[in-house]
């Protein structure tokens, strides 16, 4: 067997056999893995601590044939501050679920795992959570290059005004009010909330603040679910639970 040491960010878990756990982990070295962690559910097990989401550790790793096993592992950091805080956790497994969703198998992506390191650190000890996730949402959307242009239709590239825009996740961007009636999915959105979102996509770190926050989650997660064509159900209850921001 080969052995290498991977920095890895735990994306979720399952459980393997009758002890083990199968691990899906963002690494720095060679992208989205699966890890088998044997024995880590047995009582005592070393390796039960650092196979939890969230979790931040240098795994070694040793290659089979097929599948790769952990066979040490040191955290680096629990995030134990998100899991004394239903919301911040809650949010924080919605980043992870995001990333296991769109990345592919051995995709090697350093700015994703930065940007997913950097949001769970501001997750956990931000004043405020939401622009943190907002952050990440639109961080991510434009490393990806899926960032709409927010003031030009994405149908009939016609250059939009107002204080209001319609959008839709399926078109794949803002939308000329004289076909919004043909786009069934279409919102409207405040036009400050898509300033903010295009504006933070830039930053290297999520602000400390970000008014009309809970709007730019609700339409990025509504852009992010039609991108993957996936529920994202972490991340619906995170919306569901958001309240309605202050002017």
């Amino acid at each position: 067997m080969s052995e290498s040491t991977l920095t890895g960010i735990v994306l979720r878990r399952t459980d393997s056999g009758e002890s083990d756990r199968r691990l899906t982990v963002l690494t720095l070295e060679i992208g989205k893995v699966d890890l088998i962690a044997k024995g880590a559910r047995k009582a005592g097990s070393r390796l039960a601590g650092v196979s939890e989401p969230l979790v931040l550790a240098q795994f070694h790793v040793a290659a089979g044939r097929h599948r790769r096993f952990v066979t040490q592992a040191q955290a680096a950091t629990g995030h134990a501050g998100l899991r004394r805080d239903y919301d911040r956790l809650t949010a924080a497994l919605a980043t992870v679920e995001l990333v296991a969703e769109l990345l592919p198998y051995e995709a090697q992506s350093e700015e994703v795992f930065e940007t997913l390191k950097t949001a769970l650190a501001h997750l956990e000890s931000a004043d405020r959570w939401q622009p943190a996730l907002a952050w990440f949402l639109s961080r991510v959307l434009a490393i990806e290059g899926q960032m709409p242009d927010w003031q030009v239709c994405a149908t009939s590239e016609r250059q939009l005004t107002g204080d209001e825009i319609s959008v839709s996740p399926v078109a794949g961007g803002a939308i000329a009010p004289n076909l919004a009636a043909q786009t069934p999915d279409c919102f409207t959105v405040d036009r400050r909330s898509l300033v903010g979102i295009e504006r933070i996509a830039e930053l290297d770190a999520p602000p400390g603040n970000l008014r009309r926050s809970s709007e730019c989650i609700k339409v990025l997660f509504e852009f992010w679910r039609a991108a993957l064509d996936r529920r994202l159900p972490t991340l619906r209850t995170v919306v569901d639970g958001l309240a309605v921001d202050d002017e």
